[in-house]
């Protein structure tokens, strides 16, 4: 409770609930901490050194736009442009199953520093297949620069 009415709180909290007024006052570790929780477990986005996950909590179609992090996504469908540089192994899920993707990537942000089609590690065609639990595996490229589009072939 006292973290929503008090977002900006001092550092610690005493054993009985009030703040502590001697410590850091306007402390960020809250408000992050919140940040956090919605990205990583809601919208289950993992940014990793060579992996991207997104598999959402709960909510099946969403719009994630905060800092330099932006994702559309739904079952059919998903737009990302992310942080980093090079290739990244994707997972997406819940995505529509046993279904053919077209993966594209485009923008100078991307690996190659042009417009190009991406390679799923299955095949030498700019497809990935959704398994039968519906999970989508792909590698791509990931950049300020580059969008990353994920669109289902069949319906």
């Amino acid at each position: 409770r006292l973290l929503l009415s008090t977002t900006w709180m001092h550092e610690r909290i005493a054993c009985d609930g009030t703040q502590q007024l001697n410590r850091t006052a306007m402390y960020f570790e809250y408000p992050s901490t919140v940040a956090m929780l919605l990205r990583k477990v809601k919208y289950g986005i993992d940014l990793g050194y060579t992996t991207v996950s997104i598999t959402p909590f709960g909510p099946t179609a969403f719009s994630y736009h905060i800092g330099n992090v932006d994702v559309e996504f739904s079952p059919k469908a998903a737009t990302l442009v992310l942080p980093g540089t090079g290739r990244r192994a994707f997972t997406l899920a819940p995505v529509a199953p046993n279904t053919e993707f077209s993966v594209t990537e485009q923008g100078s942000g991307c690996a190659d520093g042009s417009s190009s089609s991406v390679v799923s590690p299955a095949s030498a065609s700019n497809t990935a297949y959704s398994d039968s639990d519906g999970v989508l595996r792909f590698n791509a490229s990931v950049g300020r620069q580059c969008t990353l589009s994920i669109r289902a072939l069949s319906s």
